[in-house]
């Protein structure tokens, strides 16, 4: 499994040679079911929760949250339809470039037509080989692969469209994960995290690069951005002027976290905390802040 998209009850996984499959999570908390996480709630023969390809790299959503574009709305009610574009999931594939799966009939309430498929594959001339990475922005996919970071518009499912490619070389240097933050994108590289204005959103502008070795992934929490920095730990940058970041400090715990990859925030009660995912030495929790940190009480304490 190289990446996961939790949403509603199921859990999405990019599978590399294994393609895309789908884990049913309803039942985490559940103790009387002895396996909490399954691929066949009901039966084998009735769905299908896997996806072939040659080397699914990513997986992602349009939101975490579940809303049904294909159920129907009584007129009276005044609802306003559901895009489409949030009855797939979007995975990227290195031979093939995107692909999207039709996740619709999983929240339907219906379990009998739960059979997956590729409904879309996206690839035009090449352009998205050696795909990677995805992150979907509004009606935007941004997918880093062998050209750079290619912008697709993910509107209509039917007529995907290139909107801009930023090239590789030309300002980024082997793109990975990105994340937004109002008006700015914020991407690692191998050079560290460059900055766009996403004002724009066809047409991104380059706006400030800040150098960190071994960038792997980046969270934007209020003012502060956690970087994953592999054998450098946890890099906290502060991002209050998201044209000028800068290195806050930057956590090892005693240099207990040396191969970190990726870094995930999650608020229980008044505390804010990290879960990094390190890959010599697995999962670290990390308390950012407390009742007792100064500031706790406002928008953005320092951690």
């Amino acid at each position: 499994i190289l990446n996961l998209q939790h949403r509603g009850e199921y859990l999405y996984a990019a599978c590399g040679e294994g393609g895309f499959r789908i884990f049913d999570i309803a039942f985490t908390d559940h103790k009387g079911f002895a396996e909490r996480y399954t691929t066949a709630p009901v039966s084998p023969l009735g769905q299908k929760f896997y996806v072939r390809s040659k080397n699914c790299t990513d997986v992602a959503s349009p939101s975490t949250m579940a809303p049904d574009p294909t159920r129907t709305h009584q007129p009276e009610n005044f609802e306003q339809a559901v895009p489409m574009r949030y009855a797939f999931i979007y995975c990227t594939d290195s031979c093939e470039g995107l692909f999207l799966v039709g996740a619709g009939t999983l929240l339907d309430g219906n379990p009998n037509n739960n059979f997956v498929k590729k409904d879309v594959v996206f690839n035009p001339d090449g352009i998205l080989d050696g795909a990677r990475r995805i992150t979907v922005w509004g009606k935007y996919a941004w997918i880093a692969c062998d050209a750079g970071m290619v912008i697709v518009d993910i509107e209509d499912h039917k007529n995907l469209r290139v909107v801009r490619v930023l090239p590789e070389g030309e300002w980024l240097n082997q793109p990975g994960n990105v994340e937004f933050q109002f008006r700015y994108a914020f991407i690692c590289d191998h050079d560290g995290i460059k900055v766009m204005d996403v004002t724009n959103p066809e047409d991104p502008e380059p706006v400030t690069a800040l150098h960190l070795e071994e960038a792997h992934n980046i969270y934007v929490a209020r003012t502060y951005a956690y970087v994953a920095t592999g054998s450098h730990g946890l890099t906290i940058l502060d991002v209050k002027n998201p044209r000028d970041p800068k290195v806050d400090q930057v956590f090892t715990a005693g240099g207990k976290i040396n191969d970190l990859h990726d870094v995930k925030l999650g608020f229980t009660y008044a505390s804010a905390y990290a879960y990094l995912a390190d890959g010599h030495n697995g999962l670290h929790v990390v308390q950012l802040t407390s009742p007792k940190t100064p500031g706790n009480d406002g928008f953005s304490p320092r951690p």
